[in-house]
């Protein structure tokens, strides 16, 4: 098994800066959504929704494009370790992750491009923020499997 322990290191640096990312996104996204008890949104707070959604759009499309590239990191680190962890469940949450990103991708663009009234955007945005956490959680659990087979391979060389 040959296994490269600068790949593998910088791999598991890059799943602790996801997790965290991901957790940022959630709160960043938590601190928008107006109190549920609001009657009425301010042109300027609807302005700030707008530019707030904008920007989570620009970091979804990084994200989106940035996980590709990793999962294929993933793939090479992961590869000479088949026997102990499972490649196949790998590449079906990488799909999944994958999937799930671009959902809410493409959720943004679609609310960017409508004239919302207020409640209609307010709930828009409690729904990203659902499968953000969806997301988060799903990366949080799979990252950590991987960190797991990582650190098991490389103890068995050293």
């Amino acid at each position: 098994m040959i296994i490269n322990k600068e790949s593998t290191t910088k791999v598991i640096q890059e799943h602790e800066a996801v997790r965290a990312s991901f957790k940022w996104l959630e709160t960043s996204v938590s601190n928008i959504i107006p109190p549920s008890d609001a009657l009425e949104i301010t042109p300027q707070q609807q302005e700030k929704l707008r530019v707030a959604a904008k920007n989570l759009l620009e970091l979804l499309n990084s994200m989106l494009y940035g996980f590709k590239e990793h999962f294929e990191r993933d793939q090479q680190v992961l590869k000479p370790m088949a026997g102990i962890i499972s490649l196949e469940k790998v590449d079906k949450d990488h799909v999944q992750i994958e999937k799930k990103l671009d959902r809410i991708v493409k959720q943004t663009e679609l609310a960017l491009q409508k004239e919302w009234n207020d409640e209609d955007f307010i709930r828009y945005l409690s729904r990203a923020q659902d499968l953000l956490h969806k997301i988060s959680i799903l990366v949080d659990r799979h990252t950590k499997v991987e960190d797991d087979a990582i650190k098991k391979g490389l103890s068995e060389i050293l």
